[in-house]
């Protein structure tokens, strides 16, 4: 699979705190109705598409926790 940038929320991810890593990925795995780890590590890194309302979803989530520069791969990971 080939990892889609525009898709990706790995840039969001590694800004998250560690103390709000499970209530992010908890949050993100109910909404997009995901039921293991494969399937969030496949979103956050892209290799699923989005609808319109799933990224504003993604956005508000990370929004809620100081995250604002969600979409795309950081430099050099």
């Amino acid at each position: 699979m080939e990892v889609k940038p525009e898709y990706s929320f790995k840039r969001g991810w590694v800004q998250r705190r560690a103390m709000d890593t499970l209530e992010i990925k908890t949050r993100i795995m109910r909404l997009l109705d995901i039921t293991t780890d494969v399937g969030f590590n496949n979103r956050m890194y892209g290799y699923v598409n989005y609808n319109n309302a799933e990224k504003e979803a993604v956005e508000r989530i990370f929004n809620e926790f100081g995250i604002t520069d969600v979409w795309g791969v950081p430099d050099g990971k």
